[in-house]
């Protein structure tokens, strides 16, 4: 049985639709995706240390990308447990930035500070203004 000369082009054309796709779908999939031991760097940098227990933890740097809540969570049982206080910066550099407590730190605990987007309505609600990343940067109350 013998192909016509359109049923050929027919098909070669399904061919390179085929094999196009399959390079944009292919490329998508495993272009993108991050390698086994690659680090996916984030745009927003948080630096805090050990500090003395009190009222107030110091974020000794950020680097934001945009405006954002900077969080303090007490630790608990390994894991990010209740919100202490919270403070909103705008983006760019800051240093040594203040955030009050709405109680004491305790000397030999942990803490965490974790980023937070603001849902747009200028208030920390928690259950809106979501972890921007789930990297917690943590220190200890000496």
């Amino acid at each position: 049985m013998a192909i016509e000369k359109g049923q050929k082009y027919g098909v070669i054309i399904l061919l390179f639709i085929c094999v196009f796709f399959g390079i944009l779908f292919f490329n998508n999939r495993v272009g993108n995706a991050p390698l086994q031991n690659e680090i996916i760097v984030s745009k927003n940098s948080v630096t805090v240390e050990s500090q003395s227990a009190g009222t107030n933890v110091i974020v000794k740097e950020l680097s934001l990308d945009e405006r954002l809540w900077v969080v303090v969570y007490e630790e608990r049982d390994g894991k990010k447990g209740n919100i202490l206080g919270a403070t909103r910066l705008s983006n760019g550099k800051h240093l040594n930035s203040t955030i009050s407590l709405l109680r004491s730190t305790e000397i030999g605990q942990q803490y965490y500070v974790v980023l937070h987007k603001d849902d747009g309505d200028d208030s920390f609600d928690f259950t809106k203004d979501l972890p921007l990343e789930n990297i917690p940067y943590t220190f200890f109350a000496r």
